[in-house]
This record gives C-alpha cells, structure tokens and sequence, in this order.
C-alpha cells in the first residue's frame, strides 16, 4: 500500500506515542519514547511560513554557552537536534514539491548553535584534562620531596 504523509502524520497524531512500539508493515518497527506529538514534530508548527520566518533568532554563541551546565547543555543539544530534523524535513518536503524551503538561514543557525556546544564542550574537556595533568604532577613531585625513614 501506498500512503499519503498527510493521512500517515494524522494517523500517528491521534496515537499519543508514549514509549510504545509502531510497527509499520511486518518487517520495520520504531521505538519511541516520551514523544509528545509523533511525527509531526519534524513539521513546522504553523502552516504559514511567514509567521515561522518572523521568529528566526540568532545562533547561541560560545560566550553565552559556558555560562551553562552540562545538563543544560545536554539538553539544549537535543532541542537543537530535534529543530535540525525537523528543518531537513521541511528543506526536503521543500525540493520534493519544487518550492524553495521558507528561511533557509534556520538550518545554517541550528548546526552553528550546534557546532558552538561541541566548542564549549571540548573546551571543558580540554581543560578538565589539563587539570587531572597537573593534579598527577603536582602529586609525583610531592612524593619526591618527601623523604624516607628508611634510610636513617
């Protein structure tokens, strides 16, 4: 059978996907967990694409982003990734029915936004790193200073 994605998105936005199984014919299944409104999250939230462009911020920058907890971060990164499905899903709805995709610049400022946690992140690292190093040295030299009973 051959299904319409509009009557397949309606179909599944009647079911509250809730960490459940959907089984689409015999040979595929998709987990999902704790999803709010199935597949039609990866679809703009409005069908006016001038109300969607009207709210295009700007990318996170790395200076905002290491005032945030890891936790943040973590989160952020999958409220980035969720937007990033969802503005290929556009971008390829988009080409497939020959139109152009509304605000393009979206996706470019999602996978910056994206590009910046990995900075952030890998800063932390770094640094996180750079301390166990110094900590480790710190402690060899101690070890070296200190003298032996033994050889009195």
């Amino acid at each position: 059978h051959t299904y319409n994605m509009a009557t397949v998105l309606r179909a599944l936005s009647e079911y509250k996907l809730c960490t459940s199984t959907v089984v689409f014919g015999r040979s595929r299944a998709i987990s999902t967990t704790a999803v709010r409104n199935g597949l039609e999250e990866f679809f703009p939230r409005t069908d006016d694409p001038l109300e969607e462009a009207q709210k295009i911020g700007r990318p996170w920058r790395a200076r905002e982003l290491r005032h945030k907890s890891n936790a943040d971060l973590h989160k952020l990164w999958f409220v980035l990734l969720k937007e990033r499905n969802m503005l290929l899903t556009v971008k390829h709805e988009a080409n497939r029915r020959g139109f152009i995709m509304p605000a393009p610049t979206r996706l470019g400022k999602v996978k910056n936004s994206m590009a910046m946690i990995k900075v952030v992140i890998g800063e932390r690292e770094r640094a996180l790193k750079f301390a166990k190093n110094l900590l480790k040295k710190e402690e060899q030299e101690t070890e070296s200073e200190t003298p032996l009973d033994n050889k009195k």
